[in-house]
């Protein structure tokens, strides 16, 4: 088949409609963002027995200058702290990605509140006994920086496909 070809007068008269406004829209930054530069941000240790000691560290940080240090104060005993205690929506902030350094003794997973249920996320206690609700992908305990990242909004519709939204109350990290 031979080819088409097409021409297009452009004549500025006949533009009698402005364009429509652009919409930008910035990248969204949860307010429990931090980088410990300045302060705790929202970490704290929950009411416990034996509750874990939080302090920002200057010793060996990711990237600056501090960093943010949790301790269980008793050998194989439970512990919680909150990380992130502001409510958002998944949906909103899909993906959650943090910093770690963890070496192969040490038993912690995530637990988020979303929709007034508990959900746990495997990061790294091989003996929790908990249902997750999905997993951290490759984590390594090698006593070494790493990232962390993954989609929690996704990780929520597979565990509840028919939620009409993915309120996520609070984020806390514990060995259950």
């Amino acid at each position: 088949a031979a080819p088409v070809r097409c021409a297009w007068k452009i004549t500025a008269t006949s533009d009698t409609r402005p364009p429509e406004a652009v919409n930008v829209i910035a990248p969204v930054t949860h307010p429990a963002n931090s980088d410990f530069e300045k302060d705790l941000s929202q970490w704290r240790a929950l009411k416990a027995k034996y509750p874990a000691t939080i302090a920002r560290w200057e010793d060996d940080p990711a990237r600056g200058r501090w960093c943010l240090r949790v301790l269980n104060p008793r050998v194989g005993g439970s512990f919680q702290c909150m990380a992130v205690s502001t409510p958002y929506d998944a949906s909103t902030l899909p993906v959650l990605s943090f910093s770690y350094k963890i070496t192969k003794d040490v038993d912690v997973d995530l637990s988020c509140l979303v929709n007034g249920m508990r959900k746990y996320i495997k990061f790294a206690d091989e003996n929790s006994g908990v249902r997750y609700t999905g997993q951290v992908p490759d984590v390594v305990q090698d006593g070494k920086w790493h990232r962390a990242s993954f989609n929690l909004r996704d990780m929520l519709i597979r565990n509840d496909p028919y939620a009409a939204a993915y309120k996520v109350e609070r984020i806390e990290f514990a060995d259950h």
